[in-house]
């Protein structure tokens, strides 16, 4: 059976009390067979990913006085939470994107992605930096994360059987795709010091002219945070 990259929600809506709900919705991808649960080595990764940039958030907004958002702590977590990162993807053997981040939050959508290159993840005792954007574009894992998004964009009906969604998939790439990369890069921006590449708007909305669905619609699964303590140790 083919695996295949699918969307899947992350939850974090119990954290919240007093009345208080969260600021935007969480996603990321899964790379499985569609009838496969969650792994748990992707599903304690995520925990832990969620957990890291929660924690941060409310430390942030703690010293503000202000609550800081989804967005401007996962800016924290993806610059500072970097060997955090690198672990995960070690031990849980994840790959690039699905370590990878979208946030909706009110009307801003973003996509955060680890600028470390993940297919040496496995042989270095530390992250290997993409020193540019230009060396981001020309990986094995910004190949990877522009073609999921483009066969998703080009199966909006995920249903269909693999040949239908690989035929799909070839017949949008020759009309659609030189436009489609030049969108994604253009919507991609990168700071050597930060450690990660953030795209704005996220993929779904950079292609959603082409046929890409939002994620909110994407979603076929979620994955629920109920105690931060449970997760960070």
């Amino acid at each position: 059976m083919v695996k295949n990259y699918q969307v899947v929600e992350l939850s974090f809506y119990k954290l919240y009390t007093k009345g208080t709900t969260p600021e935007g919705r969480i996603f990321t991808y899964i790379n499985r067979h569609y009838d496969n649960s969650l792994p748990d080595n992707w599903k304690t990764a995520h925990l832990k990913e969620i957990a890291y940039l929660l924690a941060d958030k409310w430390l942030i907004s703690e010293e503000s006085h202000q609550n800081c958002g989804l967005i401007k702590a996962a800016r924290h977590f993806f610059q500072f939470h970097t060997n955090d990162l690198f672990k995960l993807a070690q031990i849980g053997k994840i790959s690039l994107p699905e370590l990878s981040l979208v946030i909706k939050e009110q009307n801003k959508s973003r996509i955060f992605i680890p600028s470390w290159s993940i297919s040496k993840a496995t042989t270095s005792t530390e992250p290997i930096y993409h020193k540019t954007l230009e060396s981001f574009f020309n990986s094995n894992s910004y190949n990877l994360l522009r073609n999921i998004a483009q066969y998703t964009a080009a199966n909006p009906d995920s249903t269909l059987d693999p040949e239908t969604q690989s035929n799909n998939f070839t017949e949008w790439v020759s009309k659609n795709g030189q436009l489609a990369s030049i969108l994604l890069n253009s919507s991609l921006s990168f700071d050597p010091e930060l450690n990660y590449v953030e795209g704005s708007p996220s993929p779904d909305e950079v292609l959603k002219d082409l046929g890409h669905k939002p994620y909110e619609e994407l979603a076929i699964e979620k994955l629920e945070l109920n105690k931060l303590e449970e997760v960070i140790s």
